[in-house]
C-alpha cells in the first residue's frame, strides 16, 4: 500500500460529473451575458438576475414532472376491496395521523410541510445574498472565487449543527483550503490594485473599464459590503445543502418530492420580490461600457436592484431563446445537484461548486490571455490554486485517502470495515456461547441419565 489511494469509481459518480459540467456552463453563461452587457454594449439577457426566481421555477417544473410521473404513480395502482376499505377508514383518521412520519394510508413517508417551507426559505436567503451583490461582470468572477468557502462551511455545519464527526484528515485539508482561498482573494485584490495604479503594461478598453469601476467601488465603500453579502450567501447556501441532505437521509424525503415543494413554496415569494423591486426601483443601470455614464457614487440600492426582474431582457427573440436554454440548464442543474446531495455526503455538493468555480476562472483567464494579451502569470496562478484546492477537496470528500499519520483510520470506508468486523466478532462470540450452553446442557442431561441408570 502506498501513501495515497483513490476511492473506487461507482456508477453514481456520474451525477457528480454531471453537476460539475452543468454548474460550469451555468457560471459561464451568467458571466458572459454580463460581460457583453457591461463591456460590449450588447443587449444580452440578464441571466444572473433571472436565476433568483428561475431556480425555484426549475425545481417546481422539473422536480414536479418526475415526482408526479414516477414517484406518485405508485399511489394510483389499483388495490383490492379490503385495501380500499382500510384506506377509507384511515382517511377518516387523517387529522390524527397528520403529524406522523409514516403515513400508512398512502404507504408513503410523510414529511411535515414546515420542512419544505424552511428549505425554500434557506434557498431564498442564499439567493438573496448571492445574486443581489454583483453589479458588473467583475464581481461574478470574484463570487466564483468566494464560492470555494461553501465546502468549509458545510463541514462546520455537519459537525456543530447536525452532529456528524469531523476527522483529522478533513480538518487538515480544510485548513489548507482556507489558506489557499484567502491567498487567492488577496492576490486577486492585489492584481486589481495594480491595474488601478497602472503597474501593468496592459492597454485595452476592458482593462480601462475595470480600472474606472474599481475606483468607483473603493470610493463608494462597497468592497466590505460585497464581502459580507458573499460570505452570508455562502453560509446560507451551506446550511441549505446540509438541511436538504438531512431531510432526505434522516426524514426519508425523496429528492424530487423535495424539489417540487421547494419550488412550490419558493417561486411565488422570489418572483414577487423581483417584480416589486422592478416596480419601485426599476432595472439595474449599465454603469460600464462606452456609451454609459459613470455615476459619481454607488450605494447598496444598486446592489439590491440587481434582483429586479429584467423585463428588458425579453425584448428580442434571440434573448428569449437564450433565456429558455438557460432555464432548461438551471432545471437540469437542480436535478443533478439534488441527486448528488441525496447519494453522497453534503460536502460533495460543495466540491461541485468549488471545481466548477475553479474551472470557470481558469477559462476566463485563458480568454483574457488569448484576446487581451494578459501576461501568462495570471493564468498560471489560478491554475496552481485550482490544482491544490482540488486535491484538498478530494481529501475532504475521501476520494483521495492518505495512508500516513493515521489519516485513513477514520475514513468512512475503514469505519464501516471496523464496524463489520466488530459485528462479525460479536456474532461469532454469540454463536460460540450458544454452542457452549447447548453442550453443557447435553452433558448435564447425559450425567442425569447415567445417575438414573446406576440407581
Amino acid at each position: 500500500m502506498g501513501f495515497i489511494s483513490f476511492r473506487k469509481f461507482k456508477k453514481k459518480n456520474i451525477f457528480v460529473f454531471a453537476s460539475i459540467l452543468l454548474s460550469y456552463f451555468m457560471f459561464q453563461s451568467e458571466y458572459y451575458s454580463e460581460f457583453y452587457y457591461d463591456c460590449k454594449n450588447v443587449n444580452s439577457p440578464n441571466l444572473f438576475s433571472l436565476y433568483f426566481s428561475f431556480m425555484f421555477l426549475g425545481c417546481f417544473i422539473f422536480g414536479g414532472n418526475y415526482y408526479f410521473l414516477f414517484e406518485r404513480i405508485k399511489k394510483n395502482i389499483p388495490k383490492n376491496n379490503n385495501q380500499n376499505k382500510a384506506k377509507k377508514e384511515n382517511n377518516e383518521k387523517k387529522s390524527l395521523t397528520s403529524d406522523l412520519l409514516y403515513n400508512e394510508e398512502e404507504n408513503n413517508i410523510y414529511v411535515p410541510i414546515k420542512y419544505f417551507i424552511f428549505s425554500a426559505f434557506l434557498e431564498l436567503l442564499s439567493n438573496f445574498f448571492s445574486y443581489s451583490l454583483a453589479f458588473d461582470f467583475i464581481d461574478i468572477e470574484s463570487k466564483m472565487l468566494l464560492d470555494g468557502f461553501i465546502i468549509i462551511f458545510i463541514k462546520l455545519f455537519e459537525k456543530f449543527i447536525f452532529k456528524n464527526e469531523l476527522y483529522k484528515h478533513q480538518i487538515i485539508s480544510m485548513i489548507l483550503l482556507l489558506c489557499l482561498l484567502i491567498m487567492g482573494i488577496v492576490i486577486r485584490e492585489k492584481y486589481l490594485e495594480n491595474i488601478i495604479l497602472d503597474n501593468f503594461n496592459i492597454n485595452n478598453d476592458i482593462q480601462e473599464i475595470i480600472k474606472e469601476t474599481y475606483k468607483l467601488k473603493i470610493k463608494s465603500h462597497l468592497i466590505i459590503i460585497y464581502l459580507i453579502f458573499a460570505l452570508s450567501g455562502n453560509i446560507a447556501s451551506a446550511f441549505s445543502i446540509c438541511f436538504d441532505n438531512w431531510l432526505m437521509k434522516k426524514k426519508l424525503c425523496t429528492p424530487f418530492r423535495l424539489l417540487f415543494f421547494k419550488g412550490l413554496f419558493g417561486f411565488i415569494p422570489s418572483f414577487s420580490i423581483q417584480i416589486l423591486l422592478f416596480v419601485f426601483l426599476g432595472e439595474r443601470r449599465r454603469i460600464l461600457g462606452k456609451n454609459s455614464e459613470m455615476p459619481e457614487e454607488l450605494n447598496i440600492i444598486e446592489m439590491i436592484k440587481r434582483l429586479s426582474f429584467p423585463i428588458s431582457s425579453f425584448k428580442s427573440f434571440k434573448n428569449i431563446f437564450i433565456i429558455i436554454l438557460y432555464f432548461i440548464l438551471v432545471g437540469f442543474y437542480q436535478i443533478s445537484i439534488i441527486t448528488t446531495n441525496n447519494k453522497f455526503q453534503p460536502e460533495f455538493v460543495g466540491f461541485v461548486v468549488l471545481i466548477a468555480s475553479g474551472l470557470s476562472i481558469i477559462t476566463n483567464e485563458s480568454v483574457n490571455i488569448y484576446y487581451f494579451g494578459n501576461e501568462k502569470i495570471f493564468y498560471l496562478i489560478p491554475l496552481a490554486f485550482f490544482i491544490i484546492s482540488l486535491i484538498a477537496a478530494l481529501i475532504i470528500c475521501e476520494v483521495i485517502i492518505l495512508h500516513f499519520c493515521n489519516c485513513d483510520k477514520y475514513t468512512n470506508k475503514n469505519i464501516d470495515k471496523r464496524g463489520t468486523i466488530e459485528v462479525n466478532e460479536s456474532f461469532s462470540k454469540y454463536i460460540e456461547d450458544q454452542f457452549k450452553d447447548e453442550r453443557v446442557g447435553i452433558e448435564d442431561l447425559s450425567n442425569d441419565s447415567q445417575e438414573n441408570s446406576g440407581n
